[in-house]
């Protein structure tokens, strides 16, 4: 692609990626992207930035579809873009607390190494909150299984990504954020 890709066009290719993945009970993936998305304006997060919602929309594609990194760059998508959703790309290993521990060091490395010198990574950061918010809610929903997973790993994931480096991370989401993990 030649032109950088329409929001909408962005929505597409991701769902396109997915294809029959669900989320949850059955529900069409298309469902997460889509909340994670509306989180980020429920919240005001970026209200004029695309690209915040199309990371949005491509947050798990790299993770979960055998789209690449490189897959992003042909389609036409900006290297912060790529980045950002990178940073929100689990790591590997061998199980979830192996993998969690991996990509909580790359968060880290990422914000000390970068902190506020570029927007992808606050971009990447919000994202990332906006998704574990929509699972968070799907879960209270109907999933309590996974709820406790999450809120087993509720402070890990909040010190990981509040950092004296991003002070301006939006105090609502944190807010909702430490309602959701409560037991």
């Amino acid at each position: 692609m030649n032109k950088t890709p329409t929001l909408e066009e962005v929505r597409k290719f991701a769902i396109d990626a997915h294809g029959d993945q669900t989320y949850g009970a059955g529900v069409p993936y298309q469902v997460h992207l889509d909340t994670v998305v509306v989180i980020l304006d429920e919240f005001g997060v970026f209200p004029q930035d695309e690209e915040v919602r199309m990371v949005g929309y491509l947050h798990d594609v790299v993770e979960d579809t055998p789209t690449t990194l490189e897959d992003l760059q042909e389609f036409g998508l900006s290297e912060s873009i790529r980045d950002a959703v990178d940073f929100c790309t689990d790591e590997e290993g061998q199980n979830r607390k192996t993998r969690k521990a991996n990509t909580i060091r790359k968060w880290t490395e990422t914000i000390e190494w970068e902190g506020l010198k570029t927007g992808w990574v606050m971009q990447a950061i919000v994202v990332k909150l906006a998704d574990r918010i929509a699972n968070l809610r799907q879960s209270h929903l109907n999933n309590p299984s996974l709820l406790k997973m999450y809120r087993k790993e509720a402070e890990v994931f909040r010190a990981a990504l509040i950092t004296p480096a991003l002070p301006w991370l939006p105090k609502a989401m944190w807010e909702e954020y430490d309602k959701l993990v409560k037991p």
